[in-house]
């Protein structure tokens, strides 16, 4: 299996990295007028920030197991 497929399914394992997926699901959904109607005008012009800030966390996340997988296999080829 490829590298970066098992950095995602590790990705998937993490509770941030879900909660990120979650948040920046929830900000994107700020951007629809109904939901901005609701939840007022600051939450409408401010959304982009928290999705801003998940996509940071989930591609930190991602990163992180990245690297943890790719030391794993560095190792395993030293042996």
């Amino acid at each position: 299996m490829p590298l970066f497929l098992r950095a995602l399914i590790l990705l998937a394992r993490n509770w941030r990295a879900i909660l990120s997926i979650a948040g920046l699901m929830l900000a994107v959904g700020f951007s629809g007028k109904i939901f901005v109607h609701q939840l007022g005008e600051s939450i409408g012009k401010f959304w982009w920030i928290a999705a801003l800030a998940c996509l940071v966390l989930l591609g930190r996340e991602y990163i992180i197991g990245y690297f943890s997988l790719k030391r794993t296999e560095s190792k395993k080829q030293k042996k």
